[in-house]
């Protein structure tokens, strides 16, 4: 191959994750986008709430993100007085900005192992401010996995297992196929949301709207 022919193959590349890029961009921007694929439960999802009930409400979120740490306490609100009503799952979008994001998912899919994803779930965005400064993160993950009574040599195991990672490494590209490029990010019933309220109040009533069309 010359060096002609690799530059052009060199400046297409370029061009097309521009492309790409910008399609993203516009997609993920859109408010009302409708996503159809989001509106299903996925094997490995994690899930609160009414399966059956014929509502969907997913989050896409980051461990390390400090906005998905505040909005943790009003989907858990949620959770707990709608629960009937709706069906919330949980799906890892570790951004690339969040160093430890990636392995704190990972940690949660560990303790999901042993029935206690959504404790850990919690625990990481308690937390958060605590093991996102640490320089050791993951010795952080295995003090709030003893804390929760799991096998701890298990959850090592586990969390650096390829199962934990891969089932991350699956959400995070299939938010990717989506347009999703920012967390947290919430989808009703196959549509993505915008202008998500800032309190459970609001957010409840916006919910609670969107259950009566």
């Amino acid at each position: 191959m010359t060096d002609q022919q690799l530059n052009r193959i060199t400046v297409l590349g370029v061009i097309l994750v521009i492309i790409a890029g910008i399609v993203g961009l516009y997609w993920s921007s859109r408010p009302g986008v409708s996503i159809p694929e989001v509106a299903a439960i996925s094997d490995h999802d994690w899930v609160k709430g009414n399966k059956d009930s014929g509502n969907l409400l997913v989050e896409y979120s980051d461990f390390q993100c400090p906005a998905c740490s505040f909005y943790s306490s009003i989907v858990e609100e949620l959770a707990k007085e709608m629960g009937d009503k709706l069906a919330f799952v949980y799906r890892h979008h570790p951004l690339s900005i969040h160093p430890y994001a990636e392995s704190a998912a990972a940690a949660a899919e560990a303790a999901g192992t042993q029935g206690k994803f959504w404790e850990m779930h919690d625990l990481l965005f308690k937390n958060q401010s605590v093991w996102s400064a640490s320089a050791d993160p993951e010795a952080a993950f295995v003090s709030y996995a003893e804390s929760l009574s799991l096998n701890v040599e298990k959850f090592k195991t586990d969390m650096d297992s390829r199962a934990a990672r891969g089932n991350v490494r699956a959400d995070y590209l299939s938010s990717l196929s989506l347009g999703i490029d920012s967390t947290p990010t919430f989808v009703w019933n196959g549509q993505k949301l915008a202008d998500v309220p800032g309190n459970y109040l609001e957010f409840k009533k916006m919910i609670e709207v969107k259950l009566t069309e």
